[in-house]
């Protein structure tokens, strides 16, 4: 048995936190720590009881026992011939456990969206930042690279590449070799319309962890049209046909709107036949080129009839897992049901929105966000403080972590508002300047509105 190679951890206090976002006590976490030397529980046990004498050895051999069988449970350890490709998913109750046991309160992102660039090759109708911008004063190289260093420091677990479009950044396989070897885990999150056989090989030897890919339509004509790009479904299908090959992480991402709907059952058959682990189904979010382009968004009684089709076609998927857009619980229960979407959170398949809980985002000026969709606000710069210090004194920061679900109206009326994840917490409206910060998502409002919060 080895550790999973996958998994990191960091200590918080006299808790261990993983990147899973589980929680772990004291004497769970010191065990993880021997298992990187030993397997060997009794000699677990008895380093274990060279610290702690006044505890019966047959009691901490016994503890351990039951730890390390957790630890297979989780996959957190993992036989030495351990398939990499197996899926780790966020704990499900993470959210819930992080506000009770740190309230809400990190010393570090538990990841961190770096920005390389505003520019882009693309003219998608969602964009968040509105690329291609050109912008006069972007991070330098090196930079970039002392943002690595100090999250590298911070014991942050992850880092993705955004942009824009990240592979349109002329250092980006040096950047990633460096925070490859800074164990920040680097992923990108592009369009892959530049990810060809040759630009992989080259980030796979720099230590490319993952890719995020954009995929939008099953057809060409569907994908090219929304993301004003010819040939570029070819070249995405293309691109996820080579990671998977390669055996590289390939999380498919695909945006729901109106232009898509009709697709998307045909989307998720795709991704299987492909071979991708992971599709993750995204709903439109307010923001950047979203906010003109809003009436791509789906309506209440659309998004119920897509769950349903979404629920049955996921019966029929022989390798893809597939992720669901945090909708309104109510949403669920007039399609699927509350039950399976207890089960989906459960199961780690609802995103979630830790704004400024768990991550962050670095503009490619240096601004620091909640979230990539936040508009232009900014809670600091890093070219003028640490992100260690804008993630401990930000204003705004210490607002989104005392949020209760209680304060966002008019959700906290309705009767599944316990039940519901209740969307995001961080988009123009809600943390722009003259945003209110207790408002729901617009999503959110609009089921609302429809459904009248069913009390």
């Amino acid at each position: 048995m080895i550790v999973n190679p996958r998994i990191k951890w960091r200590w918080e206090g006299d808790k261990v936190l993983l990147s899973t976002l589980a929680i772990m006590n004291k004497t769970a976490g010191e065990v993880l720590e021997l298992l990187e030397t030993t397997n060997d529980t009794k000699k677990i046990a008895d380093t274990l009881h060279g610290r702690y004498p006044s505890v019966p050895l047959d009691k901490l051999e016994s503890d351990v026992e039951v730890i390390v069988s957790q630890f297979q449970k989780f996959n957190i350890i993992v036989p030495e011939e351990y398939d990499a490709e197996s899926l780790l998913t966020i704990h499900a109750t993470c959210t819930e456990d992080i506000a009770s046991v740190f309230n809400n309160t990190l010393s570090a992102p538990v990841g961190v969206a770096c920005m390389l660039t505003y520019n882009c090759n693309q003219k998608c109708l969602h964009c968040y930042t509105l690329s291609p911008v050109k912008v006069s004063n972007e991070l330098k190289t090196h930079e970039w690279k002392r943002v690595l260093d100090e999250l590298s420091e911070l014991r942050v677990f992850y880092t993705i590449f955004a942009g824009g479009e990240p592979l349109v950044y002329r250092d980006i396989v040096e950047l990633v070799g460096y925070a490859s070897n800074k164990r920040l885990n680097p992923a990108i999150a592009t369009n892959a319309y530049l990810l060809n056989e040759k630009k992989i090989e080259e980030l796979i030897t720099a230590g490319i962890r993952g890719f995020l890919i954009s995929l939008d339509g099953a057809t060409a004509e569907v994908h090219d049209t929304f993301r004003r790009s010819k040939g570029s479904f070819d070249r995405t299908v293309n691109a996820v046909s080579i990671c998977v090959e390669r055996e590289i992480d390939a999380v498919v991402l695909a945006t729901i709107t109106q232009m898509n709907v009709h697709q998307i059952t045909d989307i998720m058959e795709l991704a299987d036949t492909l071979g991708v682990r992971r599709l993750s189904l995204v709903k439109l979010r307010k923001s950047g080129r979203a906010v003109s382009n809003y009436s791509l968004q789906l309506s209440p009684h659309e998004y119920v009839e897509l769950l349903k089709k979404i629920y049955e076609k996921e019966q029929e998927l022989q390798k893809t897992s597939v992720l669901y857009p945090d909708l309104p619980a109510v949403y669920f229960e007039k399609s699927i049901g509350v039950n399976h979407y207890e089960e989906l959170k459960a199961s780690g398949r609802i995103e979630l929105c830790g704004a400024g809980i768990v991550g962050c985002v670095v503009s490619p000026s240096g601004d620091v966000r909640p979230c990539d969709a936040s508009g232009d606000i900014s809670v600091g710069n890093v070219r003028e403080n640490s992100v260690k210090h804008i993630w401990d004194t930000s204003v705004l920061f210490k607002k989104l972590r005392e949020i209760k679900k209680s304060d966002i109206h008019p959700c906290n009326t309705c009767r599944l508002h316990d039940t519901c994840l209740m969307g995001c917490r961080a988009l123009p409206v809600q943390v722009g300047d003259t945003g209110d910060i207790y408002r729901a998502d617009p999503l959110c409002e609009e089921c609302y509105t429809t459904f009248g919060g069913e009390k």
